[in-house]
């Protein structure tokens, strides 16, 4: 279920640029609102990535990568952590998250990864309001292990604003 709901919105967002909140020039996170308000994020893409296979760094083709913080009211999503890969993950694998000293695990499904239960999403979601960088590592279905890099640059005020919109 949580599959179907971040790829019809990615897709809606790709056919509705007006939806998209201005950005400030010192942030890397955009806000997206359906029209209808009934679905609100916070959305950012890495700002770099490392691949690597057996320890040495290769390059890799992989669809565009996401990190979301979702509102979704008439689903009681609220502040759900949401990260579209860009590739197939290992099966049954998980992707290390690391905001400063803290560390925590998302549970991957397919191309999609998410913390364990709303009390792991807030947690991440406080850790990145007061870091500056979000790192995100995993390992695809083909072995390479993948690091994405997220600036948190404008996080807080994108995730208030998403919250603000669809937050109830």
């Amino acid at each position: 279920m949580k599959i179907a709901l971040h790829a019809a919105a990615l897709a809606a967002m790709t056919l509705s640029t007006p939806a998209f909140a201005q950005e400030a020039a010192d942030t890397d996170w955009f806000v997206y609102v359906a029209d209808d308000e009934s679905e609100c994020m916070a959305i950012s893409s890495p700002t770099r990535a490392q691949y690597f296979r057996d320890g040495t760094e290769v390059t890799a083709n992989t669809d565009e990568p996401y990190l979301t913080v979702v509102y979704r009211p008439g689903e009681g999503a609220e502040g759900q952590v949401a990260y579209l890969g860009g590739f197939p993950f290992e099966e049954d694998g998980t992707v290390e998250a690391t905001v400063g000293n803290s560390q925590s695990q998302l549970f991957t499904d397919d191309i999609w990864a998410w913390p364990a239960d709303p009390d792991a999403d807030a947690a991440l979601v406080s850790a990145m309001r007061g870091a500056d960088e979000l790192r995100l590592s995993s390992s695809s279905s083909r072995g390479t292990v993948v690091v994405h890099f997220f600036s948190l640059a404008g996080f807080g005020p994108a995730v208030d604003e998403a919250a603000s919109r669809c937050g109830g």
